[in-house]
């Protein structure tokens, strides 16, 4: 069970550290309530666009979870080098969030979504984003991927999706990514 709830709400007026008092004190960032939550916590953002310069790290087993679905809670990235999300906790959850434009050329991997040792990410969008390998996610020994759109990404190996050494991507739709060699949706090294 779910231990406590931090919220994330762009408009907030008083966001109010940790972020757990409901909507009149929710964070305005969403790294800002991923890093006052702990493990079994739970994110909750509500509809918006988020604009990030940095990648969402996170790196505890907590959920991270739109209010209502991908289609009203849509991260951005705005400039340079960066990835969408890093999940660097096999038991950390992303659930019902848009990602796009997210851009892992600079570590070369990932642009919309880095599994690091596991993770999973359900009912997501992952779209426009790019990378070396794996423009859409990339597994790097483990992780899940499920019930979630993989569309338009690109760069070199595994436009889509691309295998480090294991992972599982299940009931996915993979449309229209690109890439150079491996395929566009789905590369495994």
């Amino acid at each position: 069970s779910l231990a406590d709830t931090h919220y994330v709400d762009i408009g907030s007026a008083s966001p109010t550290p940790p972020y757990n008092g409901g909507w009149g004190t929710a964070a305005t960032n969403i790294q800002d309530a991923v890093d006052a939550a702990s493990s079994n916590d739970l994110v909750l953002i509500t509809n918006g666009t988020y604009r990030i310069t940095n990648q969402i790290t996170i790196a505890k087993a907590i959920t991270v979870q739109g209010v209502n679905g991908a289609s009203n809670t849509i991260i951005v990235t705005t400039g340079g080098f960066v990835r969408c999300v890093y999940l660097n906790n096999a038991k950390a959850v992303v659930d019902g969030l848009t990602l796009c434009n997210g851009n892992g050329t600079g570590s070369m991997c990932g642009g919309g979504v880095y599994f690091n040792f596991g993770g999973e990410v359900a009912n997501c969008i992952i779209s426009n984003c790019k990378a070396y390998y794996g423009g859409g996610a990339y597994f790097y020994y483990g992780g899940t991927l499920r019930d979630s759109l993989i569309v338009s990404n690109g760069q070199s190996f595994g436009g889509g999706v691309y295998f480090e050494c294991d992972g599982l991507v299940t009931n996915c739709q993979i449309l229209n990514n690109r890439s150079y060699l491996g395929g566009g949706g789905v590369y495994c090294d």
